[in-house]
């Protein structure tokens, strides 16, 4: 099998620790800013942003505008805000 027929099938399960931690965490809640998974985590900021580039192109995860602020939610998210 090859990674183009595996892309965007990987389980919860095969992320990374950290990827694993910040998508259970949007997940449990529904929506996260940013900031609030920089202090929950005591992430750099860059190490935030790689994480949500992987969770966002394995369609786990994806931002939202929600109330004038930037969310990460969960990618099947359909709630309110900037749509």
């Amino acid at each position: 099998q090859s990674v183009a027929d595996r892309f965007g099938r990987i389980s919860p399960d095969e992320l990374l620790e950290e990827q694993r931690e910040v998508y259970d965490l949007i997940k449990e809640r529904g929506k996260v800013t940013p900031a609030e998974i920089l202090n929950r985590f005591g992430m750099r900021e860059g190490d935030l942003r790689q994480i949500f580039i992987v969770l966002r192109r394995l369609k786990l995860v994806k931002g939202q505008e929600i109330d004038g602020e930037i969310c990460y939610v969960p990618y099947e998210y359909q709630g309110q805000g900037g749509e």
